[in-house]
Order: structure tokens, then sequence, then C-alpha cells
């Protein structure tokens, strides 16, 4: 029987298994995604009505 190893998380791959890089890459990322969701939540109608998207269209039909 064969085991398969799981290779590391990307953050620990691109940091080099260094701790500081870790955690800075990671708050980089957190930062981003609080961001880009209090992005969407304040210009996310205005950005649907300047496309003319109705909430309609994502209905599953």
């Amino acid at each position: 029987m064969t085991t398969s190893r799981k290779s590391p998380p990307v953050v620990v791959k691109a940091a080099g298994n260094v701790p500081s890089r870790m955690r800075r890459i990671s708050c980089l990322a957190v930062l981003t995604f609080l961001l880009t969701l209090m992005a969407a939540c304040w210009w996310g109608q205005a950005l649907l009505d300047l496309l003319a998207i109705t909430l309609d269209f994502f209905g599953v039909a």
C-alpha cells in the first residue's frame, strides 16, 4: 500500500517555510479579502446599476 504525501500549502511554499514571511503573506491575503468585501458591500449595487444588471438575473431557472 502506498501512502500519498500531501504538498504543503501555497503560503508555506511561497514563504520558503519562514514563519515571519508566512505571517506577512497571510496578513496581506486577509487584508485583501476584507478590502474586496467592503468594496463589494459599498459599491456593489452601484456597479450592478451601471451595468444595468438586476438581481433577478442571478435567479436559477
